[in-house]
């Protein structure tokens, strides 16, 4: 049986990759500085910026008038 999961928002799922990838990098001792103080902000936790705010259309106008008849 297989399942289909469709995700809106990857900012947690690419954030623990991040952390694994510069994790192993760390213990191979090929990590850069700046890789190491994301590192340390990742390790740190949930103080992920906000995601950006999505644009909406605007909802479609009544025709007519809109008075009721």
């Amino acid at each position: 049986m297989s399942y289909n999961i469709f995700v809106t928002d990857l900012t947690e799922e690419i954030g623990s990759l991040m952390l694994a990838l510069l994790k192993i990098k760390a213990e191979q001792g090929a990590i850069f500085p700046e890789e190491q103080e994301l590192l340390e902000r990742l390790k740190a936790g949930p103080g992920h910026p906000p995601a950006p705010a999505r644009k909406t259309s605007p909802a479609p106008h009544p025709q007519g008038d809109g008075r009721a008849s």
